[in-house]
C-alpha cells in the first residue's frame, strides 16, 4: 500500500509509453515474436506515450517537499509479463520519471490490485480492463486519445486537470433525472435540491488527491512566496449556470475547491477545452470524449446511465 498522504496514479505502460509498432507485432505475429522482440530491445528506452505528459508532469510537483511522503507516486500496472516488462523499467530513467511500484501479470486483468495499492486512479487504453475496475467501485478510465498531444503546451511545469461533473466527480443521480424527464424537469430538481450535496462519483477520490496538493502547494507557497502556484482543477459541465450553483456547494460541502468553471447549457466542450488545454479531460458521455479526444487527452469514464 503506498503512503496514505500520497497520490497514487496507476498508469498501464501502453498509456505512458509509445507501443504502437510492439503491438502492431503483437497482433499480427503473435505473443512469442512481441516478446523476443522487446528481449532484443531492452536497452533501447522507449519513447513518451499519451499520457506521459500528465504522468511527468505530476510527478514535478513532488520537488515542492523537502522531507517526508511525495504528493504523488507512480504504478505502472501492465498485462506485460515480468520479462518483456524489463524494457518499461528501464524506460523510466530517460525520461525522467519514477515508479515506485510496477506490476505486471503476464496478460490476466490487473486491475484487482488497485484497490490493494490505493490507486486513485486508473489509466487504461484497455477499456474491459477499465470497466472492471469502475464495476468494482474503482477510479479508473480508458485513455481515448490516440498520439502524445503537446501542442500549446509551455515549459512553466504547469498542470491542469478538468472534469465533467455528473457521473464522473459527482454520482450520476442528477443525469438519471434528465434521461426521464428531459432539461426542465433536470432543472427543477438542481434548483429544488441546490443547498443538498450530490453523492460522490468515481472520480471523487482522484479530485480530493488533487485537492490536498494544492493545500500543500498553498503551504509551500506562504514559505516560499516566490513560488507559482502548478495544479489548476477545472470543471467542464454540460449544465448551464443555475444548475452550476449546486455543483459549487456540493464541492464545498467535500472541502474542493476549483481554479476555473465552466458551464456549457448543453453546448460542445471541444472549443472550451482547446482554449484551457487540460493536460488531462474527463468525461463519462462518449460523445464528449469523442469530440475532444484529438484536441486535449481525453480519458472515458464508463461510469453510470451516460
Amino acid at each position: 500500500m503506498n503512503n496514505k498522504e500520497s497520490l497514487l496514479i496507476g498508469v498501464s505502460a501502453r498509456s505512458l509509453f509509445d507501443l504502437k509498432y510492439e503491438t502492431g507485432i503483437l497482433n499480427k505475429e503473435g505473443l512469442d515474436a512481441y516478446r523476443e522482440y522487446q528481449r532484443l530491445h531492452r536497452d533501447k528506452p522507449l519513447k513518451p506515450g499519451v499520457a506521459y505528459r500528465f504522468i511527468q508532469r505530476m510527478l514535478a510537483l513532488n520537488s515542492i517537499v523537502d522531507n517526508g511522503s511525495p504528493l504523488v507516486e507512480l504504478a505502472i500496472i501492465s498485462r506485460m509479463d515480468p520479462d518483456t516488462g524489463c524494457r518499461v523499467m528501464q524506460s523510466l530513467s530517460p525520461l525522467d520519471l519514477d515508479a515506485n511500484i510496477s506490476i505486471f501479470t503476464s496478460g490476466s486483468d490487473p486491475s484487482k490490485y488497485l484497490r490493494s495499492l490505493g490507486v486513485k486512479l486508473y489509466l487504461s487504453m484497455d477499456d474491459a480492463s477499465v470497466k472492471h475496475a469502475i464495476d468494482n467501485d474503482l477510479p479508473a478510465g480508458t485513455i481515448l486519445t490516440k498520439r502524445p498531444i503537446t501542442e500549446h503546451d509551455t515549459g512553466d511545469g504547469d498542470i491542469r486537470v478538468a472534469f465533467d461533473f455528473d457521473g464522473c466527480i459527482g454520482s450520476d443521480s442528477s443525469e438519471a433525472i434528465f434521461r426521464k424527464g428531459g432539461i426542465d424537469a433536470f432543472n427543477k430538481n438542481e434548483e429544488d435540491n441546490a443547498g443538498l450535496p450530490i453523492n460522490p462519483g468515481p472520480m471523487f477520490e482522484f479530485i480530493k488527491g488533487l485537492s490536498n496538493i494544492q493545500h500543500a502547494e498553498a503551504q509551500y507557497a506562504l514559505k516560499h512566496p516566490d513560488y507559482h502556484k502548478r495544479l489548476a482543477i477545472g470543471i467542464i459541465t454540460a449544465r448551464n449556470a443555475r444548475a452550476g450553483i449546486r455543483v459549487m456547494k456540493t464541492l464545498d460541502s467535500w472541502g474542493i475547491s476549483v481554479d476555473d468553471a465552466f458551464y456549457m447549457g448543453g453546448h460542445d466542450k471541444t472549443p472550451v477545452l482547446s482554449a484551457y488545454h487540460p493536460h488531462l479531460f474527463l468525461d463519462d458521455s462518449p460523445r464528449n470524449i469523442e469530440s475532444a479526444r484529438t484536441t486535449v487527452t481525453s480519458v472515458h469514464v464508463p461510469f453510470g446511465i451516460a
